[in-house]
């Protein structure tokens, strides 16, 4: 192969990895790419890839590949002056005698952010070209390494705050339900010595009937945004049995819904005004003492009002209000408010607004504004027709033979659908299109 030709494989190369990212490639593996092809670029004996920590001034050793490359010598040899020069983009390619060892630097800078540098041991001296190619690449590989970085800084982001989900969703739905069940076990002692046979049974069956909902409720928590409540039920339906099962339980309160009629809604907005209802009437039973209870929920033009109030015994608000503004409050604040931390945490994510006015003796009272997500009516043609075949059961290779497109085609298509429907995976888009008859293109 000509040297030209050569050059030119590296340079592809190169680029290839840039367009994979969307492969999610692991970082080890992308920096083991850079080094194949920038070594293939002049055929270097050896290379390595030091990263620079701004925060620590210091240069750390990622991935090395081929004849042994000095790098604690090396990171000696870099002064201030010289990490400036290349922070700045000054010089893009430096050559340095390290032990007996001839290395080219080829920085890399991505914008305004020095990334670092690659260190490639040197047989001979490169003519003009090789020396541009290799600055080229070194801005290249500033690319992706950046890039890189950045998705899975979200990656991890994300993980977090799907464990801070899934901590919510078991606060709400199985640790309360686990609770009020316990709290039936120890009414059924008292029974035991005092209450009827037949109340008793009564009580039991109900114990069963919490617990197997739990454990629902834990299946659908691990693999859903959407509480197990909603995956069978309309949001209305979901509601009004909500409420049934609170004035079942607490017939001494005066329940008072006011519901206006609901068309369908987003998935994801459902399952946030779902789970603020339910938590708030969970705080209710175990905190507030009251006697009359009033839920408000309607539909504006683009957003969904919900008001929850109570005559309880109240509490002193600004404590707990400066808590939630600064994400954090004490062990005891931390048990007897955690609900309220998770209501104003799921309005936040929902880009809502959130009041809460609240007296020691003057009862709570709780609104919600939150914004009509993207309708899931806003797919495309070809999504519509991907969504009609995942409702019928088919597979992603037998959607693709069917619409006579790739199944990486297929993926990307499921991907935002389930993205607009708010959902994590595409059984609850068969669920949610079948709930809500969203089966073929309008």
């Amino acid at each position: 192969m000509s040297e030209l030709a050569h050059s030119l494989a590296s340079l592809s190369e190169l680029f290839e990895l840039g367009l994979s990212l969307s492969l999610e490639m692991d970082p080890e593996e992308v920096r083991a790419h850079i080094l194949t092809s920038m070594r293939r670029a002049i055929r270097a004996p050896g290379a390595c890839l030091l990263l620079y920590y701004k925060a620590q001034e210091r240069f750390v050793p990622v991935a090395s590949q081929g004849k042994k490359c000095p790098w604690g010598s090396l990171a000696g040899v870099l002064d201030a002056d010289t990490i400036a020069k290349f922070s700045r983009g000054d010089s893009g390619l430096s050559s340095v005698k390290v032990e007996e060892s001839d290395l080219l630097l080829v920085s890399l800078v991505y914008g305004d952010v020095f990334i670092g540098l690659v260190a490639l041991t040197l047989m001979d001296a490169l003519m003009e070209r090789q020396n541009l190619l290799l600055a080229h690449m070194g801005r290249m590989a500033a690319q992706i390494l950046y890039r890189n970085d950045l998705h899975f800084d979200k990656l991890r982001a994300a993980l977090s705050q799907e464990r801070d989900r899934i901590a919510r969703d078991l606060h709400d739905g199985v640790i309360q339900q686990l609770a009020y069940a316990l709290y039936k076990l120890e009414f059924i002692q008292h029974l035991l010595k005092t209450g009827s046979t037949q109340q008793i049974i009564t009580e039991v069956e109900r114990i069963s009937i919490i617990l197997q909902e739990s454990l629902q409720e834990l299946r659908s928590t691990t693999t859903s945004l959407l509480p197990s409540q909603l995956t069978t039920r309309t949001f209305s339906d979901a509601v009004a049995s909500l409420l049934q099962d609170f004035q079942q339980d607490n017939p001494d309160i005066l329940l008072e819904p006011h519901i206006s009629a609901l068309p369908p809604l987003p998935a994801g907005l459902e399952a946030t005004a779902f789970r603020i209802i339910q938590e708030a009437l969970n705080n209710i039973r175990k905190h507030a003492m009251a006697t009359e209870v009033m839920l408000r929920l309607q539909l504006q033009t683009d957003t969904l009002q919900l008001e929850i109030s109570d005559n309880g015994r109240g509490f002193d608000i600004h404590p707990t209000q400066d808590a939630l503004a600064s994400h954090s409050s004490t062990e005891e604040e931390d048990m007897t408010h955690r609900g309220l931390h998770g209501m104003y945490q799921r309005v936040q994510e929902a880009d809502g607004t959130w009041r809460i006015s609240s007296k020691p003796g003057a009862g709570t009272i709780i609104e919600a504004t939150l914004p009509l997500l993207h309708s899931t009516l806003e797919l495309t043609q070809r999504e519509h027709e991907v969504l009609q075949l995942i409702v019928a059961g088919l597979d992603n290779h037998a959607i693709a033979r069917k619409l006579s497109i790739r199944s990486e085609t297929v993926k990307k298509h499921v991907q935002h659908i389930t993205q607009k429907f708010h959902v994590k995976d595409r059984s609850q888009v068969a669920v949610v299109a079948s709930r809500k008859n969203l089966r073929s293109f309008p």
